[in-house]
């Protein structure tokens, strides 16, 4: 049988008094649309345009719905055949079913002829029949005369013209069932009797009038449930069907539902609208107030009057108007209406703002945290009543909310204090969330207080951006910079990003410049070999580039240009890093120049470790993979080859191109320039001058050899590892390091952690060190007791981590180092130590065997201590070399030597080991 359940089984369990009566007054379009809201009808589409009949499937199914919650589920043909052959395929077979099963509507020669018109005839049987007057016709006759007098005695056609009794319309029907839905059901007595109850009571719905003060979108949110909101007459109702806006402040009929123990708005119809005006917090001009009312000037001259009696909706928050409240008005929308036309605005309905950044959406989207101005706040939207999300125009689930987002909050636990809202969020029970996808991408090119420049046009900076500002959690931007900018729904920068992407700042190698006059205005010309070996011209535009981070016009036959104290000069050739768009010159940095962001990852131009200009024509050498003996040649160190050292007025392009660091030979002094690529002192780019003065002899007079000093506190000893959770929660690890200052802890979050461990690759007879990448998560299985590390910090933890040497898998090693020029991390022997040096060999033979290859450490200038380490069980000591034990009492030292050459140690670390 056919799944169903039937009003009617409840219509005698309800009470009585709210009875319908039968109409007396012509049915109404409102009346149509009180149908359609609870669901009896099917709303009318085309038909309104073009007329048609109403089928006997449609009519079955209008007669299964006002009857009951309609048929459930559907029926298979066999099942359907048994009742007509004609409607196994039907959409509404089986209320179709239902109502043959019942005998209210009939079949003929065992058709039920769906799709033909429907009948006044028809009409008139079963709606007769479906409110239990069928016996009442019976006795009158049981013809079609007795149906049709019931029928008029019942009022079934009461202010209804039928246009063609064998067709009736949706409209026509329409009139004719709603008021069937008021006609008492037949239950023996009289036709009529005060209790007697109608299809309208089966359906539990109550008739108000009042005025709507708000729906879901002036001032009440949308629910988790799928159901909207509406206040009438101070009382909020949910509802299934919408609200529209024009209807806020309007006289209305509405019935209501109890659904689910909760009574529901089910239909609504207006009685007067009012004309709303709406406007934006950054359109407000001013706000005065006198004795009572508040004049609002926005859009520059328009103004209105608002009572101070008028009933405000704040965030779904009922509240009076005030000063306080409009002066905090800097952010939202808000609607007022004049519902008694008076003059005077008597409703309102304000979105008040916050905006920020979403930081981060949880993995399953039940929480989203929110930095304001106010600081980061976390969203449980699980635990918010009514939350709703919106991403530009569209309404959106918080699934599509990203970290990075602009986002202005609305929520209805909020306090005003001197003109700032903030928000309690633990407390909130309605939130409303509008992100904005609206981002400008480019490279600033002019910058003010309360304006940025890119791509030609000039963008207002927010007070939400200048708040982050002041609070240190963004850094203001610099002219120059690649910027991604978010937006709020006014135009307002409210947030950025540094867009490396677009910046897309590149190592080049400048050949040559020229300035030349291009109409009124200077242009700088740029011939520049990138990293790739391809040679391209870049033009500056419009008489103005950025260098090294400052916004800089370009002058009449000069090549020379000061930056602050240093002077950054475009007539010698040079590595430099640069921004272009096609061959558009936007920005360059020069080595000239220390910009102040520049770091290990993620760096602009760097300072020189070595200048070739500065040298004269000694030059500068590299041995065995170290530069001037302190500095490191990384594998992937980009090398630029320039052949045409000698001729800088007209060079060759053939003469220049891309190498690699096999180039530079061990023992040989080759020329270059160099790149420190950050403190480190690793060189990742520099210049081989590659026909000039090479020679075979390592020590040919008139080499210049270079040091750029060096402070052995970049090494450290780790003595623990740990895991721990940061103050902000952040996950990640605690490090106890130990130098020759002392003990020192650090936290060290893994979110955003550089961790590498250096290794040794031989390649061609040089030893070259290589650092590979590690999972920042398993910090505790890289780094142990006793390693030794070098790293730098942001904000106090640290960011950036190198393993320079695993301490437990050497410190049982016997291998000897190999005496020779290059980078080696290993163990050697102490034999010997005094004040100022200590003598070891590399296998702990010298006292016995004199013969064996030694070598001294010998203090330098302002280095006062030798840092010894003791990392027996677990813990790490410092000593003074001095107190070293020797092997004349029975006990070994090794030492870790980072770089040295021959007999001349110029990094280290000693371990005390027995």
């Amino acid at each position: 049988m056919i799944k169903k359940t039937f009003a009617l089984a409840l219509v005698f369990t309800l009470l009585a008094s709210l009875c319908f009566v039968i109409p007396t007054a012509a049915v109404t379009a409102d009346n149509i649309q009180l149908l359609v809201d609870i669901g009896v009808l099917e709303p009318e589409q085309e038909s309104r345009i073009i007329v048609k009949p109403f089928t006997r499937s449609d009519f079955a199914k209008v007669l299964s719905m006002m009857d009951s919650a309609g048929a459930e589920g559907t029926v298979d043909e066999e099942y359907a055949k048994e009742f007509a052959q004609d409607i196994a395929k039907d959409e509404n077979a089986a209320a179709i079913c239902e109502m043959i099963e019942r005998g209210i509507m009939q079949t003929q020669d065992d058709l039920f002829n769906p799709k033909a018109g429907i009948s006044r005839t028809d009409v008139v049987y079963a709606l007769v029949k479906i409110l239990g007057y069928e016996a009442v016709a019976v006795k009158n006759g049981n013809n079609v005369s007795a149906y049709n007098a019931l029928a008029s005695k019942l009022g079934l056609f009461r202010g209804v013209t039928i246009a063609n009794v064998n067709e009736l319309t949706y409209t026509e029907i329409a009139k004719v069932i709603y008021n069937a839905m008021g006609v008492p059901f037949y239950v023996g007595q009289p036709v009529i009797t005060p209790v007697t109850r109608c299809f309208f009571d089966a359906w539990g719905l109550t008739e108000y009038t009042g005025k709507v003060l708000a729906n879901s979108n002036l001032g009440l949110g949308i629910g988790k449930t799928g159901y909207g909101y509406v206040n009438i007459k101070g009382i909020t109702y949910k509802t299934d069907i919408v609200i529209e806006d024009v209807l806020v402040g309007s006289e209305v009929t509405y019935y209501t539902r109890i659904i689910n123990s909760e009574e529901v708005v089910v239909s609504i119809c207006a009685r007067r609208a009012t004309e709303a005006i709406t406007f934006d917090a950054i359109d407000v001009v001013k706000v005065e107030q006198t004795a009572s009312y508040f004049e609002i000037t926005y859009d520059e001259d328009e103004k209105i009057k608002v009572s101070k009696s008028a009933f405000m909706l704040v965030n779904n928050k009922t509240v009076s108007p005030t000063m306080e409240l409009f002066g905090a008005f800097k952010n939202g929308t808000v609607t007022f209406l004049d519902t008694d036309s008076d003059g005077r605005y008597d409703l309102g309905h304000m979105s008040l703002l916050v905006w920020g950044i979403i930081e981060g959406v949880s993995g399953d989207n039940s929480s989203v945290v929110v930095r304001t101005s106010n600081g980061a706040s976390k969203l449980d939207l699980d635990k918010i009543d009514t939350v709703e999300a919106s991403v530009g125009k569209r309404v959106v689930s918080p699934a599509e909310l990203a970290a990075g987002m602009a986002v202005g909050v609305a929520c209805d636990s909020y306090t005003i204090t001197a003109g700032k809202v903030t928000f309690d969020f633990s407390k909130a029970k309605a939130v409303k969330l509008f992100a904005t996808d609206r981002i400008e991408t480019g490279y600033v090119e002019r910058l003010s207080d309360d304006e940025i420049y890119i791509n030609g046009m000039d963008y207002p900076l927010g007070e939400t951006y200048r708040d982050f500002v002041t609070s240190n959690y963004l850094a203001k931007i610099e002219v120059g910079d690649g910027v991604k900018l978010y937006f709020d729904t006014y135009g307002e920068v409210v947030y950025y990003e540094a867009d490396n992407s677009l910046a897309n700042m590149q190592y080049g190698y400048l050949i040559a410049a020229k300035v030349y006059n291009r109409g009124l205005k200077c242009e700088l010309m740029f011939k520049i070999m990138d990293s790739k070996g391809k040679i391209n011209v870049y033009e500056t535009h419009e008489g103005s580039f950025v260098l090294d981070g400052v916004k800089t016009d370009i002058q009449l036959s000069s090549l020379s240009y000061a930056v602050g104290s240093s002077t950054v000069d475009f007539s010698k050739r040079q590595v430099v890093r640069f921004a272009a768009q096609e061959n558009m010159i936007r920005k360059i940095d020069t080595a000239a120049v220390r910009t102040g962001v520049e770091d290990k990852k993620n760096s602009l131009t760097q300072d020189h470790a070595f200048d070739f200009y500065a040298s004269g024509q000694s030059g500068l050498y590299v041995t065995g993979g170290n530069v001037g003996r302190e500095f490191v040649v990384e594998n992937s160190c980009l090398v630029f080859v320039d052949n045409e050292f000698s001729d800088t007025t007209n060079p060759n392009e053939k003469q220049f191109s891309i190498g690699d660091t096999s180039m530079l030979g061990a023992y040989t002094i080759n020329y270059i320039a160099g790149y420190d690529a950050s403190d480190m002192k690793e060189l990742g780019v520099i210049v081989y001058y590659g026909k000039y003065g090479r020679s075979s002899s390592a020590g040919s007079s008139g080499s210049t050899r270079q040091s750029m000093g060096h402070n052995e506190a970049n090494c450290y000893i780790i003595e623990t590892v740990t895991k721990r959770v940061g103050e902000d929660g952040e996950e990640g690890f605690g490090l106890t390091v130990v130098d020759t200052t002392g003990k020192k802890n650090y936290f060290v979050p893994t979110e955003n952690l550089a961790l590498y461990e250096a290794r040794d690759t031989s390649w061609t007879g040089n030893d070259r060190i290589t650092l590979y990448e590690c999972n920042p998560e398993q910090l505790d299985t890289v780094l142990h007791s006793g390693d030794v590390i070098r790293f730098t910090t942001l904000d106090g933890d640290i960011n950036y981590i190198e393993k320079l040497f695993d301490f437990e898998s050497n410190k049982n090693s016997s291998s000897p180092v190999k005496p020779i020029g290059g980078v080696t991390y290993g163990f050697v022997y102490i034999e010997k130590n005094s004040e100022s040096s200590v003598l070891y060999s590399n296998d702990g033979t010298l006292l016995q065997n004199p013969d064996v290859t030694t070598y001294v450490f010998k203090n330098r200038s302002g280095v006062t201590k030798v840092p010894v380490y003791n990392v027996n069980r677990g813990t790490v000591t410092m000593y003074d070399h001095k107190d070293i034990p020797t092997a004349a009492k029975g006990n070994t030292v090794k030492a870790f030597l980072r770089y040295y050459n021959h007999s001349w140690i110029f990094d280290y670390i000693l371990y005390l080991y027995d």
